[in-house]
């Protein structure tokens, strides 16, 4: 581990107790305190587009993008926080990196819009993109956190309506599953290696995402989907995450499918680690490692300019 990622890891830790007695919305509020104010790069080129009625997002390229293909990112935050203005800096990261643009919509979030809200918004994220001229095998999805399950979930729906499925998806710090086990001490000695999600904070999520739905269905759970046929998939995921068993469980769930899947842990990361950028070279090593898996499944190619963003300094003043 390095010692920036050591570092930070500390400072997440001392506030850990505080976040896990905070409310929903507070929560929220915080996240977009932490990261909807970071700087974009010069070379960063953001605008607004309406998807559908009432619901927007943000594209994010830059001046070397290849803009005959696009990243649908997916963000994370439990189904109940998060938003593009947030994740627009990280989203930076990887659109620098893969050198292809990327369309980051809104979703709804419970607990005001619980599931299947924000996967009926993932969709018609799909739909948009396709009815903006790109073609399937054009389209990558990437997601982290709960934003993967919605990713999942998604290409289940385009399975049922006979669609066209996107060329690839890209998982990190997947959560697969909404499914929380009453015995909480199966989370125990998890929770005491991740710095940033505890037992409490999971079954607050899922509680608000699901409002009494049933955890096992496919749709809101996606480890228990039929993923005849789904697309290849990238799964990163830290030895620091509480959601490694179930992303470990799901990987050869994809296996048995006959998904063209592969699955890297990373030694010593937290979950969601991938939001720390290009600031610690963990970091930069799984969006590395993405980039070339979405390049080649894109039928893109391996050599090609790309920006390597500055660095953001992430420590408190």
């Amino acid at each position: 581990m390095s010692l920036k990622s050591w570092f930070i890891k500390q400072q997440i830790r001392r506030q850990k107790d505080y976040f896990n007695n905070l409310s929903i919305m507070d929560l929220r509020n915080e996240m977009e305190a932490a990261f909807a104010t970071l700087p974009m790069p010069q070379t960063a080129v953001v605008s607004e587009s309406r998807f559908a009625k009432n619901l927007h997002g943000k594209w994010i390229k830059d001046d070397l993008s290849d803009t005959n293909s696009v990243l649908l990112y997916l963000h994370g935050g439990g189904f109940c926080q998060g938003s593009s203005q947030s994740y627009q800096r990280s989203g930076y990261d990887l659109v620098s990196i893969t050198g292809i643009q990327m369309f980051l919509p809104d979703y709804r979030l419970a607990p005001e819009s619980p599931f299947p809200a924000a996967i009926y918004d993932c969709v018609k994220a799909y739909d948009f993109l396709v009815e903006e001229g790109y073609a399937p095998d054009k389209i990558a999805i990437v997601a982290d956190s709960a934003g993967s399950a919605l990713a999942l979930s998604t290409v289940s729906v385009l399975k049922k309506r006979n669609a066209s499925l996107p060329a690839c998806l890209v998982l990190l710090s997947p959560c697969v599953t909404v499914e929380i086990y009453d015995d909480p001490h199966i989370y125990r000695d998890l929770e005491q290696k991740d710095v940033m999600l505890s037992e409490k904070i999971l079954r607050t999520f899922s509680n608000a995402y699901l409002n009494g739905h049933d955890p096992k269905d496919p749709l809101a759970s996606p480890i228990y989907a039929d993923l005849t046929g789904f697309p290849p998939i990238f799964i990163s995921i830290g030895t620091d995450d509480m959601l490694i068993d179930s992303a470990r469980s799901f990987y050869m769930r994809a296996l048995d499918h006959c998904v063209d899947a592969c699955f890297y842990v990373n030694d010593g990361c937290m979950h969601a680690h991938h939001l720390l950028g290009l600031y610690v070279p963990e970091a930069e090593e799984t969006i590395s490692k993405a980039s070339v898996f979405l390049r080649k499944k894109l039928n893109l190619s391996l050599s090609y300019k790309h920006h390597k963003i500055p660095q953001v300094h992430l420590d408190k003043d």
